[in-house]
């Protein structure tokens, strides 16, 4: 949902009178560019989730989309352009590399699930 919701924000932060210059904003600015790419890989690993689980879509492979589309968000925020004054800046990629961190742990667990042999295994590990 965040994958379609955070668009529609950027989108619409100015009115639906503004969306054409909220469009050349998204167009121009890295850091709402990222925001987009962001938000896209969210759909395709809501997408991909989604379909395992409803079994719409057969084979292993499928499963490792979410956590690889997780994976690469965590590294874009960990190189996610920032703006304002040196003091914002830090305290905003000091946010952002901790959320990076986290979003990255999220999908290297994921697919350390996915490559055991069983739950049980892991859990001995």
């Amino acid at each position: 949902m965040a994958g379609v919701f955070l668009p529609a924000y950027i989108l619409l932060q100015r009115g639906f009178d503004q969306i054409g210059i909220s469009w050349n904003l998204i167009i121009n600015d890295p850091q709402q560019r990222q925001h987009i790419f962001m938000a896209t890989l969210l759909v395709v690993a809501g997408t991909a989730e989604i379909a395992v689980r409803a079994k719409t879509v057969q084979g292993r492979l499928w499963k490792f989309v979410a956590p690889g589309a997780l994976l690469v968000i965590g590294v874009t925020l960990l190189f996610h352009t920032q703006y304002g004054t040196p003091e914002a800046v830090a305290e905003s990629m000091r946010k952002h590399h901790y959320q990076g961190a986290s979003v990255i742990l999220v999908a290297l667990f994921s697919w350390g699930k996915l490559l055991a042999k069983s739950d049980e295994r892991l859990l001995l590990v």
